[in-house]
């Protein structure tokens, strides 16, 4: 019962930030789908204009074409290969410590 009351106080307490962080989150994914239709359109006028880099005070803007990238499929190798996959994890592991924070997932939009 303890636990349902401090989640209730909870609740209470910081209701003006859930809705906050809900208009920003809207209105962040908003502006995200915008900018990618500027960019878009930029990157459309940049081929057709040929230029690669353009630069003035306001911003900075690089054309990197398109290209083919090769990486490791882990997980495919995990199963074709566990063994040798658990001793290159002993071998080469790297840990990283990693910050904690909250994961927001906003509802009904």
């Amino acid at each position: 019962m303890a636990d349902e009351n401090k989640m209730v106080e909870f609740q209470k307490h910081n209701v003006a930030f859930f809705h906050r962080l809900a208009e920003f989150k809207a209105l962040t994914k908003k502006m995200e789908q915008e900018e990618k239709q500027i960019k878009q359109k930029l990157q459309e006028e940049m081929e057709r204009y040929g230029i690669t880099s353009f630069s003035n005070d306001e911003i900075s803007i690089s054309y990197v074409g398109a290209s083919v990238q090769t990486s490791l499929d882990i997980n495919a190798f995990k199963k074709q290969e566990p063994k040798l996959y658990e001793e290159l994890l002993k071998d080469y592991s790297k840990t990283t410590e990693k910050s904690a924070y909250l994961k927001l997932i906003v509802k009904g939009n």
